[in-house]
């Protein structure tokens, strides 16, 4: 999944990071008497010493010094209060003010812009050329941070301000991707806990064909019901409903999808390779072999049995779709009981057979192919776009925020040897008819079309070797 719409699933999340404006712009609707007695208890001409020193500087303007924390550790639920030391270089002009966010392992969380009584009736606007500011701010780490860390940014911004996202911009220290400056990070005690799946060794044959009907696929590793990617909840009305089978072989990874869908759509895109297949329906695989968090592997295919596929170098964030040029050797095919793109009529659902090369996704493997015991980090996502509008979404291992490419949430897939038991079905099997034609190869391979309608596998060749870019830093969200 390749932009912000995708990746901020929740709309909490989107507008978390968002300066807030004051309720009262400048100060208004304090007394002068008030901002004075305020300026006073805030302001000192003799430089502090804080705990911690920092060197950072905005618009050669402000300099933050550094801070004090109390505690030093935090939790879930508790409050934290710090201190932060700022110097005035020169006066800002007006409506300048600052802000705090909170970010978890996704990105902003939450702010606290207004805390504290610098925030209230002493900010940026009002310093003089000169003055140490204490600015203390009490707040409380959400009782339901589900993040191992959280971290403190800071900055300045103005309303209406149209350069930098409305913030100024630093002179002194190392803004991220977002222009904003981590100032703190704190550990918070919480452990990450992620799905986890057995992945027995195919036994027998499967052919590509949309259908799992082949004895291996019962014995398969199976996801069970995938569920909301905010909350973890099972899927509800609001969300797409699908499970995924795994099994893989000397050679590949295979994933066997069960959808259901009323309303089959694929993007206006005339199949063309790495289109926004996301923009509709589509089943989507992340795949990371040593768990880095880098160089990982996005594939999806489309219930017209079309793909996109991208080797992202790091976690991306806004609209970096990846190195569309890296093209693996997938090898596909699906089978439809509906009619794709016709909104007139009722659908059921679809399944998706997709056989990975392990050539083409070892980035980072310790073993190619994998070894009875291997564990790599995979997730799983489902996309559905609704007659009603918008698209509906469903994770294996559940994000809980508005990255889908939170690597450090993607679930664990332990390699294992052959099994023969008969797993027990998690899900009600959806119904899905023969094929009308016999399976055929790719066009352009010798085989004839099949008619309209029907599902037609497909095999690439693997691409040859090259570089991939680091992706680009999304614009800054405010």
């Amino acid at each position: 999944m390749n932009n912000v719409a995708r990746w901020m699933i929740l709309a909490a999340v989107g507008t978390a990071c968002v300066e807030q404006p004051p309720n009262r712009r400048g100060g208004g609707g304090i007394s002068a008497q008030e901002v004075e007695a305020v300026r006073r208890r805030v302001t000192s001409t003799t430089r502090p010493n804080p705990q911690h020193a920092l060197t950072a500087q905005w618009g050669n303007k402000l300099t933050l010094l550094g801070y004090d924390i109390s505690p030093a550790e935090v939790r879930p639920g508790t409050n934290v209060t710090i201190t932060w030391y700022w110097h005035c270089d020169a006066t800002t002009g007006d409506g300048w003010r600052l802000f705090t966010h909170l970010d978890d392992h996704n990105g902003p969380r939450a702010n606290h812009d207004g805390d504290g009584d610098a925030r209230r009736a002493y900010q940026p606007e009002r310093w003089r050329r000169g003055e140490y500011i204490t600015d203390r701010q009490t707040f409380e780490i959400p009782a339901d941070w589900e993040s191992p860390v959280v971290r403190i940014s800071l900055g300045v911004w103005r309303e209406g301000e149209q350069s930098n996202n409305g913030r100024m911009p630093l002179t002194r220290g190392t803004a991220g991707p977002d222009g904003r400056f981590v100032a703190i990070t704190l550990p918070t005690g919480v452990q990450i806990r992620v799905a986890e799946l057995d992945v027995p060794q195919l036994a027998g044959a499967i052919t590509i064909d949309g259908q799992l009907n082949e004895p291996a696929w019962q014995t398969a590793g199976r996801t069970g019901p995938l569920v909301n990617p905010g909350s973890g909840a099972p899927a509800g009305p609001s969300d797409a409903h699908g499970s995924v089978r795994v099994l893989w072989d000397s050679t590949s990874l295979y994933l066997g999808w069960e959808v259901s869908d009323e309303n089959i759509i694929e993007t206006g895109t005339d199949g063309a390779r790495d289109a926004h297949y996301w923009d509709n329906d589509t089943t989507e695989v992340l795949i990371d072999p040593d768990g880095d968090g880098h160089n990982y592997y996005e594939i999806q295919v489309s219930p017209g049995n079309h793909s996109f596929d991208s080797q992202q170098a790091n976690p991306p964030s806004g609209t970096n779709f990846g190195n569309v040029a890296w093209n693996p050797g997938l090898r596909s095919a699906v089978v439809r009981n509906g009619t794709l793109g016709n909104e007139g009529d009722t659908d059921t659902g679809y399944s998706v057979e997709v056989a990975i090369p392990f050539a083409d996704i070892n980035a980072g493997a310790a073993h190619t192919p994998p070894t009875i015991g291997d564990q790599w980090r995979v997730n799983f996502f489902l996309m559905d776009k609704p007659r009603q509008g918008g698209v509906r979404h469903a994770a294996w291992s559940a994000p809980r925020g508005g990255n889908f490419h939170a690597t450090d949430r993607f679930g664990r897939i332990t390699f294992r040897g052959p099994s023969q038991a008969a797993a027990p079905p998690t899900v009600e099997p959806i119904a899905l008819p023969a094929p009308s034609v016999a399976p055929t190869a790719a066009p352009g391979a010798g085989a004839r079309p099949a008619p309209a309608g029907a599902a037609v596998p497909t095999a690439r060749p693997a691409p040859a070797a090259h570089a991939v870019p680091a992706p680009a830093a999304p614009a800054a969200a405010r």
